[in-house]
């Protein structure tokens, strides 16, 4: 199963999506992802592992620097490769373990490349191929935005949870009206209505007279 734990990138900024294009007049299968840097055409913005693995690849393209995909790297995750190219250099040696959000090298600008970018790359399973089918597709890449949206999709959960979590500084008030009746201290991020308010102040009045 496929799963990123967080964006290759801070950057969002999808400058040339997985799938046909037309590049210098050419139709053409393109079998990653482009992403933009956060500021476009300024090299150095960190590169991340999207999941824990380890490094199995890290070389400069057989061609040299200004081709292919010049220095670039290969993680070995649970169950898929991702490849990130054109890197500014390499750092990390083959047989390095990562951590998801570790970083794993720098944007760049190496290879057949026409501006700074990562090209991103995703592989099924436990194998690097570079031949092509007759569409001009890498075989054994899948597209990895689906994934990528898969991370921002799952953010938007976590938050909707989080939303009636008590905050740190309310929660010694939270107790103190449940203790004393004043509210049941339930849905802490929930709007109230003018009858709970009043309800609440009479209550509240109440504990006071008691005192």
């Amino acid at each position: 199963m496929i799963q990123f734990e967080r964006w290759p990138t801070d950057s969002h900024r999808i400058t040339s999506p997985y799938g046909v294009r037309t590049l210098r007049g050419v139709r053409q299968f393109h079998s990653g992802t482009d992403i933009g840097g956060m500021r476009a055409g300024v090299a150095g913005d960190k590169l991340y592992a999207v999941a824990d693995g380890t490094v199995i690849v890290s070389k400069i393209n057989g061609g040299g620097v200004h081709t292919g995909f010049g220095y670039y790297i290969c993680i070995q995750h649970d169950g898929f490769i991702a490849l990130y190219a054109h890197m500014k250099a390499l750092g990390l040696p083959v047989g390095t373990k990562v951590r998801a959000g570790d970083v794993v090298g720098f944007m760049g600008n190496t290879g057949n490349s026409t501006a700074v970018h990562l090209h991103f790359q995703v592989y099924q399973g436990s194998k690097v191929h570079f031949t092509k089918d007759s569409s001009g597709k890498v075989d054994g890449v899948v597209n990895p935005e689906p994934y990528l949206v898969d991370i921002d999709n799952r953010r938007v959960v976590i938050k909707v949870v989080d939303v009636q979590q008590t905050s740190d500084w309310a929660k010694e008030a939270q107790a103190w009206v449940r203790q004393t009746g004043i509210s049941d201290g339930e849905r802490p991020k929930d709007a109230v209505t003018r009858e709970e308010l009043w309800t609440m102040l009479q209550r509240a009045a109440q504990v006071i007279g008691t005192k």
